[in-house]
């Protein structure tokens, strides 16, 4: 299902928000309201998830929403607890270059 609701312009794996947005930008970021922040950190579960998927089948759609979720504001990859999106963001880089 993420795999085919991905645009170009969502916040990670967060497709319903718009990074050109404030409102959306700012709520998941958590600079708004604490009860509306996203999180930011369950996105790195699923890249790792999609990235391992990726590995296996070479599944061009899974690349292309990896690349759609991290190639966003690089801040998101450290942002959240626990630091989970960096280690599927750099597997996409080493498959794309982006």
């Amino acid at each position: 299902m993420v795999v085919n609701h991905m645009k170009d312009n969502g916040i990670l794996f967060l497709w319903w928000l718009d990074r050109n947005n404030p409102d959306d930008v700012n709520a998941a970021e958590g600079k708004q309201y604490r009860e509306t922040e996203w999180p930011l950190w369950a996105n790195g579960l699923l890249g790792r998830a999609l990235a391992a998927y990726h590995a296996g089948s070479r599944d061009p759609r899974v690349l292309r929403a990896l690349e759609m979720a991290y190639g966003g504001n690089r801040n998101w990859v450290r942002m959240g607890w626990g630091l989970s999106n960096p280690w599927p963001a750099f597997e996409t880089y080493t498959w794309t270059g982006n």
